[in-house]
């Protein structure tokens, strides 16, 4: 109160011109499969990006978030921003972990909770064996990966709160669709594109696919960055001359324009004996199996057949599962040529300080 006394309300800000082309803010992309690129943005961006993301979540003063995502990260930065746009609570936390989250839900009666993926399969678990009061929560907002369905219905299930999945990456500011609030969750969808971004599916030839067909998501509009810093030539393969956007994603659009990420990362697929394999199905069937807490699909280089499917499997507390369970469970859910052939039991999966697994170190 001192501090605030001390300061005079006529005081206005002033805004130090700069030369033009010298970005506001540069956040990195979290380096998953590559080495991280920093990406050129400005504040007017975020705050168009803030207005699109409001016309699908409808958040007032009265609520609250507990954001434990890094804000040096674009999901956690947009979320900070978003819940400031309209004067929210927000209770920042030092440490990424269930226990501090699910303890500060019942401290601070947070309605609003944005995680990543694999944050919420450790959270059901814990707020299982009781003790934690999260009777205040209505939303949770997940993005920054793929969310499998059975893991969605188990949070929802669990917690007793519904989940508005969401896509964006770094490079578009960084929210491109978002499942509304008026209609919940869509199991599998991230939700209709933002009323201000523009999307669309082309395939290789870069030719728009039919509704329904999947290929590599592209985005357009004044939320798109203006390039990566100090990287010429990949800010031109990345950024069409008519500034569509490649995300390396792959994707498609159902009949009410909704999104779905329907095959992960265009350079995660696995070339095995000729079959494309997606490894974020093989991902979502496995999840559904009660035993894994986390699964991360790779290809694996071979001789004979290009790649070799091998999946990296962390098991919930007291689980058990056996490779041949696990492989005859995703034979009875997935096309024969999409089983793996190896399946690795590990302690724990290396992760970005964002929560993201790093496949590169699981090959």
């Amino acid at each position: 109160e001192d501090f605030l006394k001390s300061g005079q309300k006529d005081n206005a800000f002033i805004k130090h011109e700069r030369e033009s082309g010298i970005p506001d803010v540069i956040l990195y992309t979290s380096g998953t499969t590559a080495k991280p690129k920093g990406v050129m943005l400005n504040e007017d961006q975020f705050d168009e990006n803030c207005t699109g993301f409001l016309k699908h979540l409808h958040i007032t003063s009265e609520d609250s978030a507990i954001v434990a995502l890094p804000l040096f990260h674009s999901f956690g930065n947009i979320m900070a921003l978003v819940f400031c746009r309209v004067g929210a609570t927000l209770i920042l936390l030092k440490q990424f972990q269930p226990k501090l989250i699910l303890s500060s839900i019942s401290t601070h009666k947070a309605t609003f909770l944005p995680l990543v993926p694999t944050i919420y399969s450790f959270l059901v678990d814990l707020y299982s064996r009781g003790g934690y009061d999260v009777s205040s929560l209505h939303t949770c907002i997940s993005g920054g990966a793929a969310l499998p369905k059975a893991l969605l219905k188990k949070v929802e299930e669990v917690l007793g709160i519904t989940v508005i999945e969401g896509y964006g990456l770094t490079e578009t500011s960084p929210v491109v669709s978002v499942n509304t609030m008026k209609y919940g969750s869509v199991p599998g969808s991230v939700g209709p594109v933002l009323p201000n971004v523009e999307v669309k599916i082309i395939d290789d030839m870069g030719n728009p696919v039919a509704q329904g067909e999947v290929g590599e998501i592209l985005v357009r509009g004044k939320t798109v960055m203006s390039g990566y810093w100090k990287r010429i030539e990949e800010t031109k393969e990345t950024i069409q001359p008519d500034g569509w956007l490649k995300t390396g994603d792959l994707g498609h659009l159902d009949e009410k324009k909704r999104l779905y990420i329907s095959a992960g990362r265009k350079k995660d697929i696995i070339i095995r004996a000729g079959e494309n394999v997606s490894p974020l199905a093989i991902e979502n069937v496995l999840m559904g199996h009660p035993a894994p807490a986390e699964v991360a699909a790779v290809g694996i280089a071979d001789e004979r057949i290009g790649e070799k499917v091998k999946v990296c499997v962390v098991l919930r507390d007291g689980a058990n599962a056996t490779e041949q369970e696990l492989k005859d469970f995703c034979r009875k859910n997935l096309p024969a040529f999409m089983t793996p052939d190896l399946i690795e039991f590990q302690e724990s999966l290396p992760k970005t300080a964002t929560g993201k697994i790093i496949k590169s170190q699981l090959k």
